[in-house]
């Protein structure tokens, strides 16, 4: 069963950073920084991509295990 769910965290971690960088684009984040810092605003935007999605991803993994562990016990 955990080879599903190690699965399953794979494709939603994909879709989610895609999802996720998505939103960070919409947003004003490079206002924060400094005008030409354009390497930085991108390193910035994957990290929290990275983040945002592997945080979803496992909260996500981590209640489909509860869920299933409660029906099946």
């Amino acid at each position: 069963m955990d080879q599903i769910f190690s699965i399953l965290f794979f494709g939603i971690f994909l879709i989610s950073m895609f999802v996720f960088m998505k939103i960070l684009l919409a947003t004003n984040l490079e206002k924060i920084f400094k005008q030409g810092k354009i390497f930085e605003i991108r390193i910035t935007y994957l990290f929290l991509t990275v983040i945002l999605s592997y945080l979803f991803s496992n909260a996500l993994i981590e209640l489909m295990k509860a869920m299933y562990n409660i029906i099946i016990n």
